[in-house]
């Protein structure tokens, strides 16, 4: 699963990402497979409020796939210190693995080398969830 966030979410935006995270960590449990999940956050996007914060750190230790490995792709010190904070307050179990990534690229060869999903596979993702929404899903089928 891959987001992109630019320029701060809407509640019902939120909430199909709270639908998406369920969806693929019930496919995961199913599977008996590790699930990957990627957000790619733009510097400008305003910190999550703490509701968004308290839902996804519950969300979070309720995963029940048997691994679990979450990127935060930014360049944001603000992003990484929100996840840092969320890590001491309510602390990750241990099957979930959650990294902080500069750029898309370190955060591709992590996922794959960890989850084993390929680069080329989250780059389509990654461009199609940046695309205007009459122009998505286009990348996925090339």
């Amino acid at each position: 699963m891959l987001a992109s966030m630019a320029g701060g979410q809407t509640s019902a935006e939120h909430e199909r990402v709270y639908a998406a995270i369920e969806k693929l960590d019930r496919g995961g449990r199913e599977r008996a497979h590790p699930i990957a999940m990627v957000f790619v956050v733009s510097r400008d996007n305003p910190a999550p409020d703490a509701d968004w914060r308290r839902r996804f750190a519950v969300q979070r230790k309720e995963l029940g796939s048997p691994g679990v490995f979450l990127s935060i792709v930014t360049q944001s010190p603000i992003m990484r210190g929100v996840l840092t904070a969320m890590n001491w307050v309510v602390p990750q179990p241990p099957h979930v693995t959650t990294l902080t990534h500069a750029t898309f690229e370190e955060c591709a060869a992590w996922v794959e080398r960890v989850q084993g999903t390929p680069r080329i596979v989250l780059q389509r993702l990654r461009d199609d969830a940046q695309s205007p929404p009459g122009e998505r899903a286009r990348h996925l089928a090339s």
